[in-house]
């Protein structure tokens, strides 16, 4: 899937597109499944759109391929990239585990696995909110670079457990936002499973509804 360069992009995270891992899913999902699914997806989107995040510009549940599917979204053009708005990018990342926790009742593994799914893209922008974008929660004025985010987070414990901190909270928010909008987030599930994939007008208007049935 082509992605949009992005404000997180910038900050060192696929953000154009919030996807997951088939993870060796069989060839014909079952119901439940495809409901967890576009649950999760409803998520993202729904999140996006609350948070005034950039244009959604497709929805998808792509099954046949590696990537299973995602939002993929441009960015605005007065996009400033603070640490609210970015803070509000993990918000976003995390709201499909949160969709699926709150709605369906449990979780899956479909936000991790490799490095273009939710959890590594929400683990990536945590980390260079807090070692390079000058957003660390100790020293924001340090700039500390790395190749190696495993060998980093192992050796610097302190660092690990702030970034973690940074996630449980977003993931908190995702999670009220969730249980806010979950009216919106299911209808925005039910129009994946019944007119995937949404792009164009035909999305445009879809968002219009999904609007209409936010919660103040």
């Amino acid at each position: 899937m082509t992605n949009p360069s992005t404000t997180a992009d910038q900050a060192g995270a696929d953000a154009g597109s919030e996807r997951h891992s088939s993870l060796g899913r069989r060839s014909l999902p079952s119901n439940a499944l495809l409901y967890r699914l576009a649950i999760h997806e409803g998520g993202h989107a729904v999140a996006r759109i609350q948070l005034n995040a950039g244009t959604l510009e497709l929805i998808t549940l792509d099954l046949a391929r590696e990537r299973g599917g995602g939002v993929s979204w441009n960015p605005d053009d007065d996009d400033e990239a603070t640490e609210t708005r970015l803070t509000n990018e993990l918000i976003i990342m995390l709201a499909g585990r949160a969709a699926e926790e709150v709605l369906v009742g449990s979780v899956s593994a479909y936000s991790g696995g490799p490095e273009f799914s939710d959890l590594a893209q929400a683990n990536e922008l945590a980390l260079r909110m807090e070692t390079v974008l000058g957003f660390g929660t100790t020293l924001p004025l340090l700039h500390l670079p790395t190749t190696d985010r495993t060998m980093l987070l192992t050796m610097n414990k302190e660092l690990a457990e702030r970034i973690h901190e940074r996630l449980a909270e977003a993931y908190e928010e995702a999670r009220a936002l969730v249980r806010r909008q979950q009216a919106a987030v299911k209808y925005t599930a039910s129009m994946i499973l019944h007119e995937r994939p949404l792009e164009g007008n035909r999305l445009q208007r879809i968002v219009e509804r999904i609007r209409s049935k936010l919660v103040p």
